[in-house]
């Protein structure tokens, strides 16, 4: 008796709010601008730019405007795609490995929410830059921002969603076998390009991860799109 009523395993068709077609447009989108952002950023830092201090973000901001609101427009937007594509890729995935996709999605999409906090700070910068006033004083605030204990942990949380929950995703995808393995791998690939693309200084590195994260996220939208 328990078995005749026993519910099926929940699709993207039959139980979900996110819809098929969203989900699989914010699959094919999210990693695609993350590439244009990467793309963007590396160029505006190809003389050698960076931002790792408060006088070399004001001097970058000065040096490449329109590049840098382009990079973080995409940016707002991949993260925005970003964190349905997580919850849907674990969800495909939560069949077979419950715990994994559960585990990945909330780390990644809590990663991108908080990049998405992260990041539109930016629109900030670019003011304060463009009245070219205080601007020493401004750098030095940028300094402090991101030395204070108190947001740190914000910067932390889209590390580990970011560098942790994209693997844990593939990985929780090539589990559940829902995308061919090396669409699984593209998709784990990802921190490899990333880490060493920091390592090296060389933003390419990130637009090919992002890219290869792309085919593998077009997989699983065809998986979306199927199921």
């Amino acid at each position: 008796m328990a078995s005749s009523t026993a519910l099926a395993a929940p699709t993207l068709r039959q139980r979900t709010i996110l819809g098929r077609w969203p989900t699989a447009v914010a699959l094919v989108l999210a990693p695609l601008l993350i590439a244009v952002s990467d793309a963007a950023y590396a160029l505006a830092t190809a003389n050698g730019g960076s931002d790792t201090t408060g006088p070399d973000t004001v001097a970058l901001l000065q040096a490449h405007p329109t590049l840098i609101m382009w990079a973080t427009q995409a940016a707002l937007l991949a993260c925005l795609c970003m964190v349905p594509a997580a919850f849907a890729s674990g969800h495909l995935a939560l069949s077979r490995a419950p715990k994994l996709a559960v585990t990945a999605a909330w780390i990644m999409g809590l990663g991108y929410i908080a990049y998405f906090g992260v990041v539109a700070t930016t629109f900030m910068d670019l003011a304060a830059v463009a009245q070219g006033t205080a601007l020493d004083s401004f750098a030095a605030a940028i300094d402090a921002s991101q030395d204070s204990g108190a947001s740190i942990w914000i910067f932390g949380l889209f590390v580990v969603g970011n560098l942790v929950g994209t693997p844990l995703l593939g990985a929780a995808l090539w589990r559940a076998k829902v995308i061919p393995v090396w669409a699984a791998w593209l998709i784990m690939a990802w921190p490899l390009f990333h880490i060493t693309g920091l390592a090296v200084g060389v933003e390419w590195f990130e637009v090919t991860g992002a890219l290869c994260m792309a085919v593998g996220f077009f997989q699983v939208a065809r998986k979306v799109l199927g199921s």
